[in-house]
């Protein structure tokens, strides 16, 4: 917990101002879960503060909610032409994605438990998790991220991304903070990552294993992708 709110206030993520009577202040609370690996062992435990969205009012708190992820058909054929075309792939993690986001509307929020300053109230800078407009800022920050680095969004999936350079090229595909990058060689992709990674804060978890509830097994060798719902 402290961690969290340490990283929180790192990323000014709020102001505290005085509470006044006039203000829409929404609430906020703790959430705790636990991240599973591929075979769904434990990975870590997780503590996050959030907005309590349901007391947000449309209109003075929030407007557009609207975001949208990758289709699962997409990045099925991903994965396939990947392997047909011996690409490189890498799987990705944004780190806090949600707080990369600038937010546009005013909202006040209480301070999280066990944080509480009396009189005082929490103005919000960032997207915080559990906003209801959280996810579409998220979307449009890294959006604009990526079509500054060169990369066009595909008409059929809003969500994939490809960058041409010299006879190479780098997909990306986003689904919320999880991503894949696929890429012609090895520095290719070395690069990508590094570019994108001046935008937002990237961790890379090495080739795929588990995403979005499949867990992929990759034999270079072979050059064979199989797949295992869980």
């Amino acid at each position: 917990m402290r961690e969290e709110l340490a990283s929180l206030l790192q990323m000014n993520t709020w102001t505290l101002v005085e509470r006044t009577p006039d203000m829409k202040i929404v609430k906020s609370k703790w959430v705790f879960r636990i991240k599973r690996g591929p075979t769904g062992e434990i990975d870590k435990f997780k503590a996050r503060v959030v907005a309590v969205g349901s007391s947000q009012v449309q209109g003075i708190d929030y407007f557009e909610t609207f975001s949208p992820v990758v289709k699962l058909t997409s990045l099925r054929l991903l994965l396939a032409l990947a392997n047909e075309e011996g690409m490189s792939m890498r799987q990705l993690d944004v780190k806090t994605a949600y707080l990369h986001g600038q937010l546009e509307e005013v909202v006040y929020m209480v301070p999280p438990p066990g944080s509480e300053n009396k009189g005082m109230v929490c103005k919000l800078n960032k997207s915080l998790y559990g906003l209801k407009q959280s996810g579409r800022t998220w979307y449009r920050t890294l959006d604009a991220a990526l079509l500054a680095l060169g990369y066009k969004r595909l008409e059929s999936d809003r969500c994939v991304y490809l960058l041409k350079k010299q006879g190479t090229k780098v997909i990306l595909s986003v689904y919320v903070d999880d991503m894949l990058m696929f890429a012609t060689n090895d520095q290719l992709l070395k690069n990508a990552i590094d570019d994108l990674g001046k935008y937002v804060d990237l961790k890379d978890l090495g080739e795929p294993r588990y995403i979005l509830g499949i867990q992929v097994n990759h034999d270079k060798k072979e050059q064979k992708i199989t797949e295992n719902r869980r």
